[in-house]
């Protein structure tokens, strides 16, 4: 009898550290299984999606252009305006230097285009007609003029921001260039490119591109 309440003593001293170590690896494995579905799946991954329209709108004198941007965040994270400019730019590399963390640039294509095969490369001046129009900001509205026009500007997974921007434009044929600088880091850089032309009368517009 003595030794049957010893044996069952010794259990129960070994049998509480055992569940604990038993919890503290199901936990760790548990923990390991979710790390790897956030890799495997890149739920870290911040993803955007940039949509540009076009639309004219007649005056007495000349056509409106309008230039509707569409954001939609199609990762699963939070997706922020970088805040934080470096020598007043919100990005820079050498080739591309950025004011504004999202900004809208048009540049008129130069005519006639080279025949054959050619590709129109942004930074190639050649291509355009001079001089390009000054970078417009996207996201003025969201600037603080209390704390120095900081940008706060973000979006939740899922969500769709509409942008717009009226312009005069004369007649002819743009590339318009949306550019997103992302807050965690210079990674965080999204652009589109779309075309746009200019008609020379209302008659001859397209009034939705």
């Amino acid at each position: 009898m003595e030794w049957i309440n010893t044996c069952t003593a010794d259990v129960n001293a070994w049998a509480e550290p055992f569940e604990h170590i038993v919890l503290g690896f199901a936990s760790l494995v548990g923990g390991a299984w979710v790390i790897l579905r956030l890799v495997r799946e890149r739920k870290w991954d911040s993803a955007l999606a940039i949509d540009i329209k076009s639309s004219f709108v007649p005056t007495e004198t000349r056509l409106l252009t309008f230039m509707e941007v569409k954001l939609r965040n199609k990762g699963k994270v939070q997706l922020r305006a970088k805040v934080h400019r470096s020598q007043g730019l919100a990005f820079g590399d050498g080739v591309e230097d950025l004011k504004h963390s999202c900004s809208l640039r048009v540049k008129k294509l130069a005519l006639p285009v080279a025949e054959g095969d050619f590709w129109i490369d942004w930074f190639d001046d050649k291509n355009f007609d001079s001089p390009e129009l000054e970078e417009i900001n996207l996201l003025n509205e969201y600037e603080d003029p209390k704390q120095n026009n900081r940008t706060d500007f973000w979006m939740e997974p899922g969500e769709v921001y509409k942008l717009g921007v009226p312009l005069t434009l004369n007649p002819g044929i743009y590339l318009a260039k949306v550019t997103f600088v992302g807050n965690r880091s210079d990674s965080e850089f999204w652009s589109r490119i779309a075309l746009v032309k200019v008609p020379s009368s209302p008659e001859t517009a397209d009034h939705g591109q």
